[in-house]
This record gives structure tokens, sequence and C-alpha cells, in this order.
């Protein structure tokens, strides 16, 4: 297997399918585990399960973003992958990643980690934001599959995807763009909102600003595409 990708799912139902379906389209096999979400997001990826299109867990105990990665992990080391691809539930590719597989794949082992630009939808699917840390924000969301890859366990939240032992390696950066749908409805917003205050007591970031600077969002296609 070349790139097994896992995600974690909470309260998503309105897109996860999406989601699963774009990743469908890149990688070889998805491993999801809902942490207890209660939107039907349960039911749609039971649904997906029972066509063989993901590998599927769900459970309702505490959340820990650590725990959680590594219960993942964990499932992945079964397929021994070259590449894991950690997503999150409300962000896909650009198709034209399809055509840079191959080089990831016949990467130096002196690379251990990919990278990509990440662009945020706002408010609808047509424009995305570039002012402040979105004109320029990365993504770290693959890496080289080694046996005894861990996370730190106790993580709430907040959390590198790239396990600290890769992150001395060298970084591949993709031309294709991490796309994120979050910020694409407004009571979407606002449930994240919550959910960050859960974790992190004292913060304080504004995900619904009057004012951001828009930019057109036009996909960019794989190459037998265009």
């Amino acid at each position: 297997m070349d790139f097994c990708v896992i995600m974690t799912v909470w309260n998503f139902n309105h897109m996860i399918e999406f989601v699963i379906n774009r990743a469908l389209s890149l990688f070889d096999h998805i491993i999801v585990l809902d942490t207890g979400s209660t939107d039907g997001s349960v039911q749609t990826l039971k649904r997906l399960q029972g066509k063989g299109l993901i590998e599927f867990y769900h459970y309702v105990k505490e959340r820990g973003a650590g725990r959680d990665a590594n219960f993942l992990l964990e499932k992945a080391n079964v397929y021994k992958p070259k590449w894991i691809v950690k997503l999150d539930h409300d962000e896909y590719y650009e198709d034209c990643l399809y055509d840079e597989l191959d080089t990831i794949k016949k990467l130096p082992p002196k690379y251990g980690w990919v990278s990509s630009r990440r662009i945020t939808l706002w408010r609808n699917k047509g424009m995305y934001r570039i002012d402040g840390k979105y004109r320029w924000f990365r993504e770290n969301t693959m890496f080289r599959w080694r046996e005894g890859l861990k996370y730190p366990q106790n993580a709430i939240h907040h959390m590198e995807r790239i396990p600290q032992e890769l992150r001395k390696l060298k970084n591949y950066k993709t031309k294709a763009r991490l796309i994120h749908l979050s910020q694409t409805d407004e009571e979407r917003v606002k449930l994240q909102i919550e959910r960050l205050k859960e974790f992190d007591r004292d913060w304080s970031g504004n995900l619904m600003p009057e004012k951001v600077k828009l930019k057109p969002f036009r996909e960019q296609l794989r190459k037998s595409q265009t």
C-alpha cells in the first residue's frame, strides 16, 4: 500500500461523504475514527463502511487528540503503507495532487514528510481568504511510515501532524493546495468556536471577523482532466 489516510471525525455530516470521496480519488485506504458525533455522521460513516469504502471505528469516550491519533496509527500499522496521510474531516486536496503522487512515492529516504499550502474557503465554496496568516499558511499532512511512530499520548487538542522523530528529515512541498471547509458555514464556525473553548479555556481567537480579504477559488485539476 502506498498511501493510507487516517482521519478523526466529529459532527461534520453535511460534508463528510464529500471529503471521503475526495480522499478516495487519490489515496489507497482510509481509516476513520468518529469521536462522539451526534449529527448523523456515524450513520453516514457506517454506510460508507458497508460499501467497503472506508475502515470505520467509533466510540464515545473522553476525547484526546494524541490518544486518537495513536489509535489510528496502530490500525494503519497493519498495512505498513509507504506514506501516512493525516487529514482532518473538513479538508481535501486539490485534484492536481494526483500528478505528484508518483514523485512522492519515489522520494529518497532523506525526505520524511510532505507539506502543502492551505487555503480556507470563506462562507461559500467560491472564495478563499488571503489576509493575515491565511496568505501563507501551510499544513503538514503526510509522513513516511515507520514502525513504532507515536504521538504524545497526553495531547488534548493542538498537536503537530508529523511525529517528532520525522521532523529532522527533509520536507517535500506540494504544488497542490489543501482546501479547508469548516468556515464555509457560519453555524459550523459557531460550533467550532465552542469546541475550541472546551479544549482551550483561554482561547480568544476570532473566527468570525467582519472584514477579510478574499480571492476567487478555482481548483487545479489533474493533467488528464484539463
